[in-house]
This record gives C-alpha cells, structure tokens and sequence, in this order.
C-alpha cells in the first residue's frame, strides 16, 4: 500500500513538473512587478494543484491522496503571497467540489500549506535571504505535516488511524523530495532569467554611457581605420558614425599632424608606447579642423592579432583659442607696454615681480633680468623721503593686491639701483582672474619736475598771500589740525569783515562752521579731506552774516603751509547777483510769464513723474486739455490787454479748483492742461472737470464789464488713454476737440486716437 502511494504521488509530482515549464514562460514574458504576472501566477499554480488532485491515489472512499501541497508550498516563494492565495482558494474550491469524508481535511491541508508557504515567504524577505537547497528541504519538511494536519476532521478514529499509518510517510516523502525537486527547477528558472535581466541591463547602461560621454571613444584595426567610434564623433565631426567606420584614422587627421599621428600609431601597435597623449587636429564635414585631445594606448589583446590602439578624442579647440588670444593679448601688452614713457611693472600676489617695461628699467637704473623675481617693494620703494623704513602695507601695489581695487598716490618716492631717490607719482591697479586677485600692475612716472613747479607755485603762492586783503573778494585763512579739523581763522581780509558783519577781532575767534548755514557746516569734514587728499577745491556755501543774512558764495580752497603749519586759505565770491539770474533764468525757462503757471517743458517733466508714480501704485492718472470757449471775442472786442487779465484771473481760478499735488500748465494762448496724479478712477477726472467749467463760467468783471467765458475739456486717463505722456496728451487734445464738436462748454472723455 505504502509502494501504491508513493508511485501514485510520484506521477502527481511528475505532472507538476510541466507547471515549472510553464512558470519559466510567465516569468520571462511578464516582468516582475506587473498586476496581470501575479494572476498568471496564480491561476498556473492552481491549474498544477488541480491537475495533480485530478490523478490521486484513492486510499478510501472519499479519502483523496495527491501532490498538491507541494505547488501550494511553493506558490508563495515563486509567485508571491497574492499568487499563493489565488491558487489556494481555487484548490479549496475544487476539493470542496470533489466532496467525499475527507473534503474538509482535504481543506485545511491545503490552507495550512498555502499560508506555510506565505509564511516562509515573509520570514525570508525582511533579511534578504537567500533561496537555496536548504530553505527548500526546510520548506518540504514543513509542508508535509501541514498537509497532514486536517486528517483529525476525519469521521473516526479508525479512520485516522488508516490515513497516518499508510499515507504519513509517503506523503512526507513526497512533500520533502517534490518541494526539493521542483523549487530547484523554478529556482534554476528565476535566477537563469535574474542573471540575464542583470546582462541586459548592464548592456543597456553600457550603451547609454557610451553614448552619453561628452569625448570621442574609438578603437582602430592594425591598419589604422575606425572600428568604433561613439555617437560624440558626429558631435565633433558633423560625419555620421556609420560612414566613418572602416575609413583610415589619418584620413581625418590635418596635414601637419599626420607625421606625428603615424609615429604615435606605430610606436603604440608595435608596443614601444602603452600610452600617449597628443594634440591633433581632426577634419569636420564642412572642411574645418577642431583641435583635440589624443589620448591613446595600445588596443586590447582581446580583440585579437589585428588590435590598434584605442583611446578618447577631446575637443579642446576653445581652449586652445583661448590660449592663442591669451598668448596674442600679452604680446600687444609687452608691445604697448615697451613704448611706454611710463614705468610699468607686474607683480604676482606675493609682490614678486614678473614683468618690467624698458621705460621702467631706466628710470629705476636695473636690468629687465636683476628685477625679475625679485620682491618688488623690498627692492625699490622700502623707504621713506625722510629716512625712515615704508612699510608694505602702506604700499598703494600691496593695497591693490589686498583690497582689489585701484589705487593712486601723485607724489610718492622710489629708490634707484645707486641709491639715489626718485619722486614718482605711483597707480597701482589688481589682476583679477577667475574672481581672486592674482597680482598687480603698477605705472608710474618721474615727478622731479612737477614737483620743482610745485615749489615755484608755493613761493608763488606765499607772495600772493601778502596781496590777499587786495582781494575783492572775502579770504580767509585757517590752519588744519593733524586730524583734519580746521582751526579758527588766522587771517580775514576787510572784505571779510564788512560782507559778514563782524569786526576783524571778532571774525578770528571763529571757524569756518561758524560763518555756514547748518548744511555747509556738517558738510566741513567731508572738504576738509577732500581738501587735504586733492590739495584744494572749490565749492558752493551759504556764509550767514552777523544779522542773520545768507549769501551765497562760491568758494576756492588751496592747501598751503603758513607759519610751519599746514594751512587752508579760502577765497569766497559773493554769488547773489548770479543766483538771482540763473533763478530768473530758470522760472522763464520753465513758467509762463503771463500766469505764472508751469509752460510745456515743465508741465510735460510732472506728467512724467505722475505716469512713473501712478504707474509704480497701480492707481489711475489723468491729463485734463482745456480750451477757452469765446476767449477770441474778448480779445477782438476789448483788446489784448483785458485778454491777458482775463487769462490770469482764469489761472487762478484753476489753482483753487484743484489739489496742491496737481499740475496746472498754460501751453499757450487760451489753452491750459491739468494733471491730476494718482486719482482714483476716471469718474474722480470727470468731477474735477465739472468743477472746472463751474468756475470758469463764473463772470469776470474787467473793464466795467461782466465777461463770460466757458471751457472745452478733453479727458484723458492713464493707463487705458495711454501709457505715456505724450500718448496722454494726444488722447486728451482729440477729447477737448470732441467736446468743441458736441457743443462746447463740456468735456469729452476717453477719446480713441
């Protein structure tokens, strides 16, 4: 009996087999992850189940023996746990329909198997183990009892008994050799395809890189012509991949580089070289040459007797101009700089010097190869005029270096190679490459000369002094503290004295703070510095006299040295008479000399600060265009003179009628614009419109008569009348006309242009 079972089960098993053939298809034609693999799955594991419960080993009636529990065991590992439960409900589900006194047994065998089964599946996923023989012969000597385990649903005892004593071992068996034997066999299956998904890919990223890389990859045969060569040669070529293959390498190479290529290609085949790096240039298909980068060594042994050598193309033809228009750029430098009457030498960070110009050799009294790599201020500007040692920090090239910027020093001195002093006037500028300072160029020039004229012009200077009070102008004389601040007066001309209203005495005790307006005086620090950095300046103030009058003054300020100390003498014009005219000048430049109203130029400076604001707050602006209707027959009836009071009345009649912050402007005869800025909308324009004309219909009593008047106005509003000014004006004269059309004495609003 025991023989019959484990032949009738070794058949079921056998018949399982053809469900490993069949899983081998799924898994190769679903990939993983997808919803549609796991319900094949599943439904092939219950087709097995049900195949092998439809050749069982009958051992009594209604007492079914078969090999089921060995596909469910192992639906779960190769299937997964949704898998596993679709064939175990369906398994029940036939073993429910087969009936007989062990259904039920027959059931919960087959739910324990599935859920052992589950329950392996999850054990092992979490700590990534591996499936082998081991986990299956564990899974098999699991699975067995599990299958066994509903026999206690039998009807009797005896019954049980028949079951355990004749199908226990054979299904034992059968449980631990078929889970063993067909896990393997899917096993083998999932990895074979694991292992050839992995080459897959790895062929496919080896694909992707070799065509992603940015330079050339190649290969050559013996004879030198392409054997591979990635889609990047089309990038630097424009040639297609395909048509370059199996022409020669040298065929692409420029005519002056081919003896070098053909040397690197023999010396690399024969194995002279393993590896070169050369710069080539390679012909594109429009006939130009890019430069590039050879990297090459010997071709690989593997490919064979006919190997070359192998390599990657850099394009590096920018860098290669770039380092043609460096190498042109410092010629015309050293070409411009030897021409030069200036001395000009380069410095790296270090104050090292690296270049020095024939004009400052001379002046220095060293030779071009004695400064080079010599440091700069240890060499030539280490002391002061009076002796004492000139720190580098103090040094306008140092400064540069440190500070990353220009700067200048007019009088500054150098020591010759003789040891003789040499007055220069010194600009030091840094050079800046890839955002961090990397050195200095330095220019100076010999100021011996300069500085003789300079000591005619203080003698000169000390004379004049002497003439000061024949001024007709106010001088005052102040000396500077160490830190700047001026002293009082030392010295005042009579001119002085009367303009400001004090007595000589009393002027001295003062500053020059004292006799500016409050803006002048916070102003003395700044030309105090100016006044010592330059020498001298020359500047507008308000001197207050002693009964509080302001008079503006124009003054001119010069260093010089009094009495041993360093001194200010300020010459100061009295520039009311011009202030007044370049005021007068100003108001008919900009205002109409009849009403005083702002004129064109003006009215159109507002309304573009009124679009810009309006703009800036999103608010409306409008432009209001006003013209006089019967203004002519005034003029005609009492003559121009009543026409220009009527003119003025109505320009002040407008100046009531709106705001402070609005504009009114007459453009010319009986035309006036206003501006209204940043009104709320354009019904705010139309009320002050209508405002208006109330007005001006006002009578005018001139000339003993009562003269009446009325307004045309065209509305204009920013921004949907226009957007700029002159558009606002346009929008709003073919407004006004409209209104003059409809009937004058009204306005007319948002005239299409």
């Amino acid at each position: 009996m025991v023989t019959d079972l484990l032949m009738g089960l070794g058949r079921s098993v056998g018949l399982l087999a053809v469900v490993s053939i069949a899983y081998t298809h799924v898994i190769r034609r679903l990939p993983a992850g997808r919803p549609e693999r796991t319900l094949v799955l599943g439904l092939l594991f219950a087709a097995g189940a049900v195949g092998s419960m439809l050749i069982p080993t009958v051992l009594a009636p209604g007492i079914l023996i078969d090999a089921r529990s060995v596909l469910l065991g192992l639906s779960a590992l190769f299937g997964g746990p949704v898998a596993a439960l679709v064939a175990g409900t369906l398994a029940g589900a036939f073993r429910l329909w087969q009936g007989g006194v062990g259904a039920m047994a027959g059931i919960v065998g087959i739910v324990a198997t599935t859920l052992t089964g589950i329950a392996f599946e999850r054990a092992l996923r979490p700590r990534e183990a591996r499936l082998g023989t081991p986990e299956l012969l564990l899974l098999g000597a699991v699975v067995g009892p599990m299958n066994l385990c509903g026999v206690v649903l039998l009807p009797d005892w005896g019954l049980i008994g028949q079951v355990l004593g004749n199908a226990a071992l054979p299904l034992l068996t059968t449980s631990l050799l078929g889970v063993l034997f067909l896990g393997t066999l899917m096993l083998h299956e999932r990895e074979r395809l694991a292992v050839e998904s992995a080459l897959a890919e790895s062929e496919r990223r080896f694909r992707v890189v070799f065509a992603g890389v940015r330079d050339v990859v190649f290969k050559t045969d013996r004879a030198g012509a392409w054997t591979l060569l990635n889609p990047a040669w089309t990038d630097l070529t424009g040639c297609a991949v395909a048509e370059s293959l199996g022409t020669p390498m040298l065929d692409a190479v420029h005519p002056d580089d081919r003896e070098k290529a053909e040397a690197l290609f023999e010396a690399l085949t024969t194995g002279w070289l393993q590896h070169s790096r050369q710069e080539l240039r390679i012909r594109t298909r429009d006939g130009r040459w890019r430069w590039t980068e050879l990297n090459a060594r010997r071709g690989d042994t593997a490919d064979g007797p006919e190997a070359g050598m192998s390599g990657t193309l850099r394009d590096i033809t920018l860098r290669r101009e770039a380092e043609h228009a460096l190498r042109e750029s410092r010629r015309r430098f050293q070409e411009i700089a030897a021409v030069l009457t200036e001395g000009v030498y380069v410095v790296n960070d270090r104050d090292v010097i690296e270049y020095v110009n024939p004009a400052a050799e001379e002046m220095l009294g060293w030779r071009h190869d004695e400064l080079l790599g010599r440091n700069a201020h240890e060499t030539f500007h280490h002391t002061r005029r009076d002796g004492t040692p000139f720190p580098a920090t103090a040094c306008p090239v140092h400064q540069a270096i440190v500070a990353g910027r220009r700067f200048t020093t007019h009088e500054n001195h150098f020591v010759r190679k003789d040891g003789a002093w040499l007055p220069v006037a010194l600009a030091a500028a840094p050079l800046i490459r890839d955002g961090k300072v990397c050195g200095a160029v330095a220019a100076f020039h010999e100021i011996s000369e300069r500085l003789r004229q300079q000591q005619i012009l203080r003698e000169s200077e000390e004379r004049y002094r002497l003439l000061f009070n024949s001024s007709l102008d106010a001088v005052f004389v102040y000396h500077l503290t160490p830190d700047g601040t001026p002293s009082a007066f030392v010295d005042v001309n009579a001119v002085a004295c009367e303009r400001l209203g004090y007595p000589r005495d009393e002027l001295l005790k003062r500053t020059p703070a004292d006799i500016c307006d409050d803006e002048g005086a916070a102003e003395i620090p700044r030309l105090m510095a100016e006044i010592r950095r330059d020498g001298g300046g020359v500047f507008e103030r308000v001197h207050v006299a002693a009964d509080g009058r302001r008079i503006p003054v124009e003054t001119s300020a010069r260093l010089f040295h009094h009495k041993g100390n360093t001194a200010v003498i300020a010459i100061s014009r009295d520039i009311t008479e011009r202030k007044r005219a370049e005021e007068r000048i100003h108001r008919l430049a900009h205002y109409d000399p009849l009403t005083d109203l702002p004129n064109r130029r003006l009215l159109m400076d507002r309304l573009d600060r009124a679009v810009a604001l309006a703009a800036r707050h999103g608010r409306a602006a409008a432009v209001l265009m006003l013209d006089l209707d019967g203004f002519k027959p005034v003029n005609d009836t009492y003559g121009h003179d009543v026409g220009d009071e009527l003119l003025v009345v109505i320009a002040r009649r407008l100046e009531a009628a709106v705001r402070r912050a609005d504009t009114i402007a007459r453009l010319g005869g009986d035309e006036f614009v206003l501006v209204l800025s940043e009104v709320g909308s354009l019904a705010d324009a139309e009320m002050v419109a209508s405002k208006v004309i109330a007005v001006i219909n006002e009578p005018v009593d001139l000339a003993g008569t009562a003269i009446h008047v009325g307004a045309s106005i065209g509305i204009a509003v920013f921004p949907e009348d226009g957007r700029d000014p002159a558009a606002l004006m346009k929008a709003a004269d073919l407004a006004m006309y409209r209104a003059k059309a409809d009937g004058r004495n009204q306005y007319a609003v948002r005239t299409v242009a």
